[in-house]
């Protein structure tokens, strides 16, 4: 048992109200539970502590049953995580908890603290602490400390108020082992039935979520690395396939998405979890991301074999000139060829797309709509260029642009951000004409009818269909 017990809640923060047409791209998105609270709930547990998890993100609870959830547990430390666009909203809860609850310490963790933390603190002072970069060590030594100030305060890749100034504490190692971590405290999720997979998202019901490495080698100008670094540490076979029979047994699931970055970064290790899934007594469908420049036909060929039926890659642009200047680090050739190896072998492709980004004209962005339609993608995803808090793009966003709004607008599907040399009128025009042009085409509608058999399912695309063909007019 801990020197001190403790009534901790782990959870997110409820989600704002969609106002403009731009939300139609993501209602019908995956929503998943948050695997880094999970795993420090599970730290926590270990370490003697009651431990509680809601998800008010995806829950959809009104303000004041949000409060009321926590005013019946009564923590004595509530935990949330926040990316950039919930910022506010966890600020605003954070507060909220602290007016009705004095004596609670509220604690933010997440990728936009750990890019600007002072201006977070200095903004959001209904937080006691935050947390910088991989929280999982600095958490269990936060519990370890009982709660005394002077210990908590030396913790590294912590920052908090003193003075009225805010101090941010020198940053803990990444961990180098991952495999160290426990396993997510997937067991008090409290309500499986609040996370619904996208429908063109996958084949097999239920579905979950896996993330099995951790960093990115990338240097694109628009991704913030702050919180994994820049070095990818992996989890083994040995430890992805203990994730992989600890859902099944929890959940019974029949499919998995895996959110790494690079699934594939590591051939021998992506061919050795494929040999692993294929010696298990039942099959198991997946999907992944990957990089084009990092596949051959032998990893697809075996990655098919496994039951991974399709990769999304971040194709970005069709301009080689904008992939420079995002610094991508890939060709267009490269992208052509694994199109091709994709379609050889067999497997359903999605291509993730910006526009919006430094230099960018009418004519890149003709280019990036004729390779959308020139690929044999099955899917497509369209975003605006976001100059997210702790990327390069955000840092000199003046030189190449205008940045426009507060945090919560910063998502992918509200123009935030408008590069020198055009207008909001064009960008828009582009962002819906991509969406409609690959969309409505005659062989991506007979694709999907014979991909989405169930007729629920196929009822609630065509719904989702009709709300975008509204906006998508509304939009051009």
């Amino acid at each position: 048992m801990p020197a001190k017990k403790f009534k901790i809640l782990l959870a997110t923060p409820p989600a704002r109200k969609k106002e403009k047409a731009e939300a139609v791209f993501t209602e019908g998105g995956s929503a998943f539970p948050s695997t880094g609270l999970l795993i420090l709930a599970e730290i926590a547990r270990q370490a003697g502590h009651d431990v509680f998890f809601r998800d008010f993100l995806n829950e959809g609870l009104e303000p004041g049953a949000v409060l009321g959830v926590i005013g019946d547990l009564r923590p004595d430390i509530v935990a949330i995580s926040a990316n950039t666009d919930m910022i506010l909203s966890a600020a605003g809860l954070a507060a909220q908890v602290k007016a009705s609850h004095a004596g609670t310490v509220t604690l933010l963790g997440g990728p936009h603290v750990t890019a600007v933390p002072v201006e977070t603190m200095e903004s959001c002072g209904g937080f006691d602490y935050g947390f910088i970069g991989e929280a999982e060590n600095s958490f269990a030594e936060f519990l370890a400390a009982g709660m005394a100030e002077d210990a908590i305060r030396g913790i590294r890749g912590l920052c908090y108020r003193r003075d009225g100034a805010v101090v941010v504490n020198e940053r803990q190692p990444f961990i180098a082992d991952i495999d160290t971590l426990p396993l997510p405290a997937w067991d008090l999720i409290p309500d499986m039935g609040i996370y619904k997979p996208a429908v063109t998202n996958h084949r097999r019901e239920p579905v979950f979520s896996l993330i099995t490495s951790r960093g990115c080698s990338g240097q694109c100008l628009f991704c913030d690395r702050g919180v994994f670094g820049n070095r990818i540490r992996m989890h083994s076979a040995a430890y992805v396939l203990r994730m992989i029979r600890r859902l099944r047994e929890q959940f019974g699931i029949n499919e998995l998405v895996f959110y790494d970055d690079n699934m594939v970064y590591d051939k021998s290790r992506l061919l050795e979890i494929c040999d692993c899934l294929l010696r298990e007594p039942e099959p198991l469908s997946w999907s992944c991301s990957a990089r084009v420049d990092r596949v051959d036909e032998e990893m697809l060929t075996q990655m098919k074999r496994a039951g991974c039926w399709q990769i999304s890659y971040g194709i970005e642009s069709g301009s080689p000139e904008i992939l420079r200047k995002m610094k991508k680090g890939i060709t267009l050739e490269q992208v052509r060829r694994t199109a091709a190896l994709m379609r050889k072998v067999g497997m359903s492709m999605r291509g993730y797309f910006i526009i919006g980004n430094p230099g960018e004209t009418e004519e890149t962005l003709r280019q990036t709509l004729a390779l959308i339609l020139e690929l044999p993608l099955d899917d497509v995803q369209v975003e605006y260029l976001t100059p997210y808090p702790g990327t390069e793009l955000y840092r000199e966003a003046g030189r190449y642009g205008t940045m426009r709004g507060d945090w919560s607008s910063m998502n992918s599907y509200m123009m935030n951000f408008l590069p020198h040399g055009m207008t909001e009128a064009m960008l828009s025009d582009y962002f819906y004409r991509c969406y409609r042009s690959f969309y409505l085409r005659p062989r991506v509608i007979m694709h999907y009818c014979a991909r989405l058999k169930n007729p629920l399912k196929m009822a609630d695309l065509a719904v989702k269909y009709f709300k975008f063909k509204m906006s998508a007019t509304r939009g051009s």
